[in-house]
């Protein structure tokens, strides 16, 4: 049979390449054989690192009969979630509307023009704990496409129509009128108390296991505790990171943080290594930093010091991980690292590459084996002696577990075992989204912890990303290996996470690489002699032309700012005509939150305005889309509460073009942008921008010219 996976750009799909069913990738070929052929379509969805992918694809797809029966009786898709992620979106909603939750693998059965008549999850081999075979399934799927296709018809037909409505209906759920303005303080208020109803006051986090970093929920209590002083904010940021920091969650050996963790106290992890969470976990740690330098500078007290130093070995262990861990041959950033790896016996299992016997903890004092990993025998390293060193007000704030020298020595020792294993599978494939995630953490990172490797890093993905990419007819991949783009165009978020990563490195001092001049540059006349719109683009700023052309580009394509309220789209599929929107803010932020940074933004950093609106309007309008969500479900919305939190006195913005004071405005936790450019720092006279200054602004407000960090930190503080 002909190979149709061998080329992807997807690794997932070429993990499938050898199987002996007859894949097909995504496209109208495949759907054309069906119906041709007048056989159901199986739609298998899932990603390279995902271990209950791994574990279908031995079980199943690689058996000869199991083959034999889906190459006999249907068209077989693969499909990588991380690549065409509305695809991934539209069955997820059709699996969770038939089934009440979702999960992956996703194995969907749809008619010829992908409407969808039945979905699951994994399916074992063989009958299990009250679940059918795979190949039951198929022989029931078959049968029912044999002798019931007026069912087949009816449920897929139904199925579709909530489908198609349900990106409108999101839409429509939102409360009009009311949409107009930022949430209040009295609401950001309300969505803190709800959110500690649901708090771990032990182990951190929120809810019960299993237990993913609520990383975009931290933003929005650091962002809180910093402007209305809650300490039960800052409880709950301390306690999780804490907890986290010490866990098995968090590689104690080569850092980085796992998926999520099987168990309420951070101590087991789903393995696999995501490139999002960790450039989220990196921000986070980040802006703990801020808040807790800003707590020290203001007292003298033991614990916010702790709290400090914990915060920079967060944000500094995470950030190189990125770089040791995740780099592509291109400089852009890889998707993740595989949960399995091959064990001892040769075999592949969950989480070998990480985890050592449980007779090993005799021989440790700083480190701890933690849990019996699917009871092998095997545990998870934790930290112990990192929560009890913040918890013991005796200890010596000086004294850093992680710095003492048998615990670099344990660490030591740990890194070399694991250099005998192999090592997990790393998913090479770049998803612009992530690396806008990244690079933006990087960046910030960069200034508040004065590493100018991060940045340079931070401009190297960014310089990776231009490379597929071509501004003037604004096409852009949802990701690319190898410089290659994938088959997926980019979506909301990839857009707004592009021009995010650009105003990032604005704030950095990165100067814009050849890449982005040479497409900022106008574009030739057509034949019939019109000219692409490029106004407000020139030579004097690329960062910020690139963000607004972008911006521009938004309003046009997924967004409709005449609406009310403001209408949203995530992205479009034209195989199956599927649209998709969805504004909760789920393992990255949703477009409708990454947009409304992005349009703030730019409200902050330039007089022009989006057609008959500001950009700051827009971005308030997206917000305030977000008022139900807060107030019932704060856990859903988290970075549209980070950012209302900026938005509820009015976004903080320094205008200075002196580094120094660059990176002292931005170890501020209430900075919520650095405009090196900005107006008030021109000379009257000259027209020149003037050096050594600083002016800290409230909207139109600003203060007088500020020389030097020790007055642009007293007028913060004042500010704030």
């Amino acid at each position: 049979m002909a190979n149709r996976l061998a080329d992807s750009t997807s690794p997932y799909l070429r993990q499938h390449a050898d199987n002996p069913v007859d894949w097909w990738q995504w496209g109208p070929e495949a759907f054309a054989s069906a119906r041709e052929r007048d056989v159901p379509v199986l739609i298998s969805i899932g990603y390279s690192t995902c271990h209950w992918c791994h574990v279908m694809a031995a079980e199943s797809f690689s058996d000869e009969t199991t083959a034999a029966q889906l190459n006999g009786e249907f068209v077989c898709i693969k499909v990588d979630r991380e690549e065409l992620p509305t695809v991934d979106s539209h069955y997820m909603n059709a699996l969770q509307a038939m089934r009440g939750a979702g999960g992956w693998p996703m194995t969907i059965f749809t008619d010829a023009d992908g409407r969808p008549f039945f979905t699951g999850t994994y399916f074992p081999p063989t009958p299990r704990q009250g679940m059918p075979s795979f190949r039951q399934v198929l022989t029931a799927i078959t049968n029912t496409w044999d002798n019931e296709r007026d069912r087949v018809a009816e449920i897929a037909g139904h199925l579709t129509g909530q489908l198609a409505g349900l990106a409108d209906a999101i839409t429509a759920s939102l409360p009009a009128g009311a949409a107009d303005t930022p949430l209040t303080d009295e609401e950001l208020t309300a969505a803190v108390e709800q959110l500690a109803g649901s708090f771990d006051s032990t182990w951190g986090g929120f809810g019960t296991a299993p237990k993913f970093p609520p990383l975009m929920n931290l933003m929005q209590l650091i962002q809180h505790a910093a402007r209305a002083g809650d300490h039960g904010a800052l409880d709950m940021v301390r306690t999780t990171f804490a907890r986290i920091a010490s866990g098995g969650m968090r590689d104690q050996v080569e850092g980085g943080i796992a998926r999520y963790s099987v168990d309420a106290r951070w101590h087991v992890p789903h393995f696999e290594k995501m490139l999002y969470d960790n450039a989220l976990y990196l921000r986070a740690a980040a802006e703990w930093h801020t808040l807790e330098s800003a707590i020290v500078s203001r007292t003298a007290a033991r614990v916010p010091v702790k709290h400090q130093a914990l915060a920079a070995r967060e944000a500094q262990e995470t950030a190189e991980f990125l770089l040791d861990s995740l780099r592509t041959p291109e400089g852009a950033f890889a998707s993740g690292l595989d949960a399995d790896s091959v064990d001892e016996q040769g075999e592949h299992s969950e989480g070998a590459y990480y985890t050592l016997p449980l007779t090993r903890g005799s021989e440790l004092v700083h480190f701890a084996p933690a849990g019996n990993v699917e009871d092998s025998g095997r545990g998870v390293l934790t930290r112990p002696d990192i929560h009890s060193w913040l918890t013991d007000g005796s200890a010596d704030v000086d004294i850093r577990p992680w710095q003492v020298s048998e615990a670099l020595e344990e660490k030591r020792v740990l890194l070399a075992e694991r250099g005998t294993r192999a090592r997990p599978h790393l998913d090479d494939k770049v998803v612009t989204e992530w690396n806008g995630l990244a690079i933006t953490a990087l960046a910030r990172a960069s200034a508040v912890f004065d590493e100018p490797r991060w940045a340079e890093a931070a401009g190297e993905a960014m310089t990776a990303l231009l490379r597929t990419c071509d501004l003037r007819a604004m096409t852009l991949p949802r990701s690319s290996r190898g410089a290659r783009p994938g088959p997926g165009a980019a979506g909301l978020v990839d857009w707004a996470g592009l021009a995010r990563a650009g105003l990032a490195l604005r704030e950095a001092g990165f100067a814009p690489p050849a890449e982005l001049s040479e497409q900022l540059e106008p574009a030739a006349p057509t034949a019939a002699g019109e000219q692409a719109d490029v106004s407000g683009v020139g030579d004097e700023d690329p960062w910020l032309d690139l963000a607004l052309r972008i911006g521009r580009h938004l309003l046009g394509t997924f967004i409709d700012a005449s609406a009310d309220p403001v209408t949203c789209y995530d992205g479009e599929d034209e195989v199956i005509g599927a649209r998709t929107s969805d504004p909760t803010d789920n393992t990255a932020p949703a477009g409708r939150s990454a947009a409304a940074e992005l349009f703030l933004l730019l409200g902050e950093l330039t007089a022009e305005t989006a057609g008959e609106h500001s950009w700051a309007d827009l971005g308030h309008r997206l917000l305030g889309g977000y008022r139900a969500l807060a107030a019932q479900a704060p856990r859903g919305c988290g970075w549209a509460l980070y950012l209302s939190e900026h938005c509820a006195t009015g976004p903080l913005r320094v205008a200075t073009a002196d580094p120094e004071l660059v990176r002292a405005a931005l170890r501020h936790p209430a900075v919520f942008v650095v405009d090196s450019r900005g107006p008030e720092l021109k000379d009257p006279d000259s027209g020149q921008v003037r050096d050594g200054i600083a002016v800290v602004c409230r909207g139109t407000l600003c203060s007088l010219p500020l020389t030097g960090e020790n007055a642009l930190i007293a007028e913060l503080e004042a500010t704030t």
